[in-house]
């Protein structure tokens, strides 16, 4: 196979470009809110302050797949720190 052949079979399409990301697949509105609901709870805020929070990623996970979402516990730690920053960015940006 030529260098273009597999430089345009190795290029994504518009359509593949939208749909994946550093987290996985983009998240849904539905999945976005269903997060930040499991992620908004007091318990789970508390549990987060810990060093050791995989467990609690593990549950959000698990709590999302109940309600019909497919995302594994490190799809969920990425997007929940992905979400922080893009939240302390903006904050930064707009402090005076």
């Amino acid at each position: 196979m030529s260098q273009k052949a597999k430089a345009s079979s190795m290029e994504l399409t518009p359509q593949e470009d939208d749909t994946f990301d550093a987290c996985g697949h983009n998240w849904t509105q539905e999945e976005l809110e269903d997060l930040i609901n499991f992620w908004s709870e007091e318990r789970i805020i508390d549990r987060l302050e810990s060093r050791r929070n995989k467990p609690v990623y593990v549950e959000i996970a698990k709590g999302m797949q109940v309600r019909g979402h497919n995302r594994d516990w490190t799809q969920v730690y990425c997007k929940i720190k992905s979400l922080r920053s893009a939240f302390y960015r903006a904050k930064d940006a707009n402090s005076f």
